[in-house]
């Protein structure tokens, strides 16, 4: 009985552990998909990443509309990064993104990866909003 409960016990130690190696992953499918409509985005049993319509059709990557193809890159390299210290420096990354999804990616970027610190050269105030304390108006500043 003692060897069941043990084998049980470490069962249950693997799938916690699992499940932490798994965390960034999926907070990274629920951060995009959260964004996306009427698809979704999945990490498949190979750990392929895979697009899918609303009613589980499966669509190739290059399907996807030029603003979520951007979505996937920009994310899924702060996912990447491993939360680890990192320097984000984009030039218009609001080029190609839907308004709602401009309003959103800086906190999506830091919800993703909290240690890196984000640059962005943009003419989106909808990019920075929420975030104005930390923004910097370089015509302000060469003057």
């Amino acid at each position: 009985m003692w060897s069941i409960h043990r084998v049980v016990q470490e069962w249950g130690e693997l799938r916690a552990k699992l499940s932490e190696i798994n965390k960034p992953r999926e907070d990274f499918l629920a951060v995009i998909n959260e964004m996306f409509s009427r698809k979704k985005l999945i990490i498949n049993e190979r750990n392929e990443l895979k697009a899918e319509m609303e009613g589980q059709k499966p669509i190739s990557l290059p399907e996807l509309s030029s603003g979520e193809k951007q979505l996937v890159i920009i994310l899924g390299e702060a996912l990447l990064q491993q939360k680890s210290p990192w320097i984000y420096i984009a030039d218009e990354p609001e080029l190609s993104l839907h308004v709602s999804w401009q309003e959103k990616l800086t906190g999506n970027l830091r919800q993703i990866n909290p240690a890196a610190q984000i640059i962005f050269a943009t003419h989106s105030p909808d990019i920075v909003g929420r975030f104005e304390d930390r923004v910097f108006d370089m015509e302000k500043l060469l003057r």
